[in-house]
């Protein structure tokens, strides 16, 4: 009712019980909405649970009582292990004070702790609407954490942190691959103009030198090789070689 009495439970009452002081209560009676509590041990199941609440308005615009569900987080642990996670990956579902609800994979005594990722758990308190950001873990190692609230309007997150060698580990091997296609490349080039300068430059200027070393030697008979067309500098410095030979 209205004051908080439990007056219709599904499981039993073993004694009267109040929730009067419950958040989800509290805020559900305030705002006159859908309203999700905080971790907290079940007065009627005493088990760890997640309590939802919605208020029942009358004719006349009053709250006459408050309908409320307990859910098992041990029921919230086991409905996310069946989604699949990158390698070391780490997800943790939190409430609005930090408490821990679930957390993948599991971690003895972690439910109903704080987080231990306090910085990581500052940084989301501070992005209501989700976000990405980087924060150490718990051990003290760099991770690359995402984050987004489950329920639009309500302090419960969603976080998974993932370690930043694994983040980065398809983005590093693109990179790699990339470098060595581009050191491939390089190699190519840098093989054609090299075999390209010997076929097409070296191998006349050699021409040159030795004809301009006969000539040297007295042998006035001799003549520089042609290669290409006339367009080409180095056959014109051989045609005007031969011209210089043949005035001699």
């Amino acid at each position: 009712d209205v004051d908080g009495n439990v007056w219709c439970s599904a499981v039993p009452l073993r004694t009267q019980v109040s929730v009067a002081d419950r958040p989800y209560f509290r805020t559900a009676l305030a705002t006159r909405r859908f309203a999700i509590g905080e971790y907290q041990i079940g007065r009627i199941t005493r088990q760890p649970a997640l309590n939802y609440a919605y208020p029942i308005v009358n004719a006349h615009d009053d709250v006459e009582a408050v309908v409320f569900a307990a859910q098992s987080l041990g029921w919230l642990t086991g409905a996310l292990s069946t989604l699949e996670f990158p390698p070391g990956a780490e997800l943790i579902v939190t409430d609005r004070l930090g408490t821990v609800l679930a957390r993948l994979p599991p971690v003895d005594g972690a439910i109903g702790q704080p987080i231990p990722e306090r910085a990581a758990f500052a940084k989301l308190s501070g992005q209501k609407q989700g976000g990405v950001f980087e924060a150490i873990d718990a051990t003290g190692s760099p991770r690359l954490w995402a984050h987004a609230p489950l329920i639009a309007g309500h302090d419960l997150h969603a976080t998974i942190g993932v370690p930043k060698a694994v983040a980065f580990a398809d983005v590093d091997r693109r990179v790699r691959r990339n470098l060595g296609g581009l050191a491939l490349v390089t190699i190519a080039a840098l093989a054609a103009a090299w075999f390209g300068s010997r076929f097409f430059i070296l191998r006349q200027i050699d021409a040159l030198v030795v004809a301009s070393r006969k000539l040297a030697s007295g042998d006035l008979g001799t003549r520089a090789a042609l290669f290409g067309g006339r367009g080409n500098e180095l056959g014109l410095l051989a045609r005007a070689f031969n011209a210089m030979a043949a005035t001699l």
